[in-house]
């Protein structure tokens, strides 16, 4: 029965790692192949309250982390689709559904998104209570979304936005609206910080001049546009989320690995691995550089909108045991900053190119103006995959 609610009627579908009580939740394992939980995660619980319905459940990779499912590229279905979030990316991609949740512990909404020419949106750590989602690194985890149109991420966020006594990392973003019929309010002529970091060389050279064209494209437009270095967070992001997400990895997985060898896959168990050899120190000296890195990125930022980077090193990688490297993603998510990406081009072998657009924390909505405003200027619509 359709209830009312500002999302009546909206089929929305739902990464299988968030809980839904009234069709399996698989977390994409074997083990809980035919597990239902109790009951709705809370974001499920939240939609169903504002009237969506739950159109079905989506494929992740095994617990969100490396090992991939069956899901394709529908641009190419010899191309992965990416992860984790690999089937809400997909499936709107597809136009199964206007609306996907997703999950990003590296670059599991942004890097699928990209891949499959749609817009992924990964709010401020903390803005969507994970209740009811299974953890994979609890001080990573975030909730996120997959649509068509900024307007449609920045919707949702303004009605799933909340907090929770039993998510110990929820912090409650301000309230703001979205009118359903005009959307954002744009943020005119924005200042944009370029950051390319030093892997830059090895981003394909698609992705390269896609990226170029459109800064070019955004100067012409009006926006102020700085090439801007982040030596510190370029030279330590990448190892500093590994420990965090290993060891915490480790943690929640440790015993699940040890009981099911024969239903856990080789990614997950190497994870435990790495994450029991850290010691307390390593993690510990991870987590006080996670919190110095923020705080030097807010203000390196400070006077800005926004920062543009890629999202991706180019198009999703051909075959489907690898869903692609999370490198231009795993900064952001290790500092908890709203990001977004949105298609902006096509790669040598005809796959979505994207443009990743990121603010300072909790300043979600005003990265999302910005990202309006973008989306407007460079008027790039990828159109539908051809599916056969």
């Amino acid at each position: 029965m359709r209830r009312p609610g500002p999302l009546s009627g909206i089929p929305v579908a739902i990464k299988d790692i968030i809980a839904t009580s009234d069709m399996p939740t698989s977390n994409g394992s074997p083990i809980y192949r035919d597990h239902v939980p109790a009951a709705d995660a809370w974001v499920v619980d939240r939609l169903r309250h504002l009237g969506a319905t739950i159109f079905g459940k989506t494929v992740s990779t095994e617990f969100a982390w490396r090992q991939p499912g069956p899901t394709v590229n529908p641009w190419n279905p010899s191309h992965t689709p990416g992860g984790s979030s690999s089937g809400s990316a997909a499936a709107v991609a597809a136009g199964l559904v206007p609306l996907a949740l997703g999950t990003q512990t590296l670059g599991s909404v942004i890097r699928p998104a990209a891949f499959n020419g749609v817009v992924g949106f990964k709010p401020s750590f903390g803005a969507i209570p994970r209740v009811g989602v299974h953890p994979l690194s609890p001080s990573l985890d975030h909730i996120g979304f997959f649509a068509r149109h900024v307007d449609d991420v920045a919707y949702a966020l303004s009605l799933l936005r909340g907090s929770n006594d039993n998510d110990l990392h929820g912090h409650l973003l301000p309230a703001f609206e979205v009118s359903p019929e005009h959307g954002l309010p744009a943020k005119e002529k924005p200042r944009l910080a370029v950051v390319r970091f030093s892997k830059w060389s090895r981003a394909e050279p698609e992705q390269q001049t896609v990226f170029d064209d459109a800064v070019a494209v955004l100067r012409e437009a009006g926006a102020i546009l700085e090439e801007l270095e982040l030596p510190e967070l370029d030279r330590t992001n990448w190892d500093t989320i590994q420990v965090i997400l290993s060891s915490e990895a480790a943690l929640i997985f440790g015993d699940l690995v040890e009981r099911f060898p024969d239903r856990t896959s080789e990614h997950l168990k190497s994870l435990v691995q790495t994450g029991k050899a850290n010691t307390a120190t390593d993690y510990l000296a991870a987590k006080a550089l996670q919190k110095t890195l923020l705080a030097e990125f807010t203000h390196r930022i400070s006077g800005f909108d926004a920062v543009l980077t890629p999202p991706a090193f180019g198009e999703a990688p051909a075959g489907l045991a690898y869903t692609g490297d999370a490198e231009y993603c795993a900064p952001w998510t290790l500092l908890g900053v709203p990001a977004i990406s949105l298609p902006i081009g096509f790669g040598k072998h005809g796959l979505p190119l994207g443009l990743q657009i990121v603010g300072a924390y909790r300043q979600d909505y005003s990265v999302l103006r910005v990202a309006k405003w973008i989306e407007s200027a460079l008027k790039f619509d990828p159109g539908n995959p051809g599916i056969s």
